[in-house]
C-alpha cells in the first residue's frame, strides 16, 4: 500500500492545491478559517490538533462548523473528534462534549451543536479538531469554525378568536422557566366580521406574566403585518431582560379593549441569552 501511495504522490500534491482553492472559495466568509492534517503513519499527525474558542453568553448554545476532505488511497473514511470543552475546563481533562466528523474523498460540510452552560457569562469555550490515531498515511484540508447560537423562538400557543372586552392567556417556552436575556414577543392578527377577516385595524394589549403571577411588561399596539397608514408606526413589540433565571411557568395575557373582535392571533416569542 505505501508503494502505491509513493507513486501517486505528485498526484496528491496537485490535487491539494486545488482543493484548498476550492475550499477558500467555498468558504471565503470573515469567521471561515482553514485547518491542514498531515497523518505521518505510525499513529502521529501533525498538527495533533486545531483549537478554536469563543464566549458565550449563559444559556447560548454552542456550534463547531467543519468541512474536509481526504487526499490517499484508502478505502475507508477517517475521522475527526471535535471535542467542546466548557469555560473552566482543563485541556487535561476529559471534554465536556464530542462529535466524530468522518472524512472523505468528497468534500462534505457538518455542523455539530451542543447545549450552553448554565453559569459563566461571557467565558471562553476551547474547542478542539482531533485526528484519529491511525498508523496510516493520509492529508486533510478543509474548514473548522465555531459559534454561538444566543437567539431561540419559544413556543407559544395561537389564539383562533378573541371577542372584545375579553381577555386570553397562553403559555411561554417550558414550565422550567426562562434564563437570562432579552424576551422579546411581537404578534399579527385581524379584524373579525362574524368569524371573517375585517379590513380594520385592531389594537391589543399583550402583557408577560412572570411565574409568580406579577406582571413584568406589557405593551398596546395594531399587529406587526398592518399596513393602514393611520395605525402602522404604532405595532405592537414587547421587550423585557430576565436579570437572573427565573423558575417556573411565564406566560402572556392577550386582552382586546379595542371595541372589535379579533381573529387568527399569532403572537411570536424569541429568547436571546444576555450577559446584560
Amino acid at each position: 500500500m505505501n508503494n502505491r501511495i509513493n507513486r501517486k504522490e505528485s498526484y496528491f500534491f496537485a490535487a491539494i492545491s486545488r482543493t484548498i482553492a476550492i475550499v477558500a472559495i467555498l468558504y471565503s466568509g470573515a469567521d471561515a478559517q482553514g485547518y491542514e492534517f498531515n497523518s505521518l503513519g505510525g499513529g502521529f499527525a501533525s498538527p495533533s490538533s486545531v483549537e478554536r474558542t469563543v464566549a458565550a453568553p449563559c444559556h447560548a448554545g454552542i456550534s463547531a462548523v467543519v468541512s474536509g476532505i481526504r487526499f490517499d488511497n484508502w478505502d475507508s473514511d477517517f475521522s475527526l473528534t471535535v471535542e467542546f470543552r466548557k469555560p473552566g475546563v482543563s485541556l487535561t481533562l476529559p471534554p465536556s462534549y464530542t462529535r466524530v466528523f468522518m472524512v472523505r474523498t468528497a468534500m462534505r460540510t457538518e455542523t455539530f451543536s451542543v447545549p450552553g452552560q448554565d453559569s459563566g457569562c461571557g467565558s471562553a469555550w476551547r474547542i478542539r479538531l482531533v485526528p484519529t490515531v491511525n498508523p496510516r498515511g493520509t492529508r486533510i484540508v478543509g474548514n473548522f469554525s465555531v459559534m454561538v447560537n444566543s437567539t431561540a423562538a419559544l413556543s407559544i400557543d395561537d389564539a383562533a378568536l378573541l371577542a372584545n372586552g375579553r381577555s386570553t392567556t397562553k403559555n411561554i417556552g417550558g414550565s422550567g422557566g426562562l434564563h437570562q436575556g432579552w424576551v422579546e414577543i411581537t404578534g399579527t392578527w385581524n379584524q373579525s366580521i362574524f368569524g371573517a377577516p375585517g379590513p380594520l385595524p385592531v389594537k391589543l394589549t399583550f402583557t408577560l406574566l412572570k411565574p409568580n403571577g406579577e406582571i413584568a411588561v406589557f405593551d398596546t399596539g395594531h399587529s406587526n403585518h398592518e399596513f393602514n397608514p393611520c395605525c402602522s408606526g404604532d405595532k405592537l413589540k414587547l421587550r423585557y431582560l430576565i436579570r437572573e433565571h427565573s423558575a417556573g411557568q411565564w406566560k402572556l395575557r392577550i386582552t382586546n379593549d379595542s371595541g372589535q373582535d379579533a381573529m387568527t392571533i399569532i403572537p411570536k416569542a424569541t429568547f436571546k441569552s444576555s450577559c446584560n
